[in-house]
C-alpha cells in the first residue's frame, strides 16, 4: 500500500486523507458519478499508474487518464 507523506492532505490521528490522481474527465461520459472516493486499493493502483505514466514521459493529461482507468472501480 502506498503510504506517503507527499500525497497525504490531512491527518488528525484518527482520519488520514490522501491524495488520488482522479481528475481526469471524460469528455463522452454519458453519467458522472461525484462524491464516491477511492479506498486505499484503489488509491495504490492510480498513483502506481500515475508513477509508470510519468516515468514514460506521458503528457499530464494522459497521466492522469492511466490513473482514472487503473483505479475506477478496481475492486476491493
Amino acid at each position: 500500500m502506498l503510504s506517503c507523506d507527499a500525497i497525504r492532505l490531512y491527518d488528525d490521528g484518527r482520519l488520514s486523507l490522501y491524495y488520488a490522481p482522479f481528475e481526469h474527465l471524460s469528455e463522452s461520459a454519458l453519467v458522472v458519478i461525484v462524491g464516491i472516493t477511492p479506498g486505499r486499493h484503489r488509491m495504490g493502483k492510480a498513483c502506481r499508474a500515475a508513477r509508470e505514466a510519468l516515468g514514460r514521459g506521458e503528457p499530464d493529461a494522459d497521466v492522469l487518464r492511466s490513473a482514472k482507468r487503473a483505479g475506477s472501480f478496481a475492486g476491493a
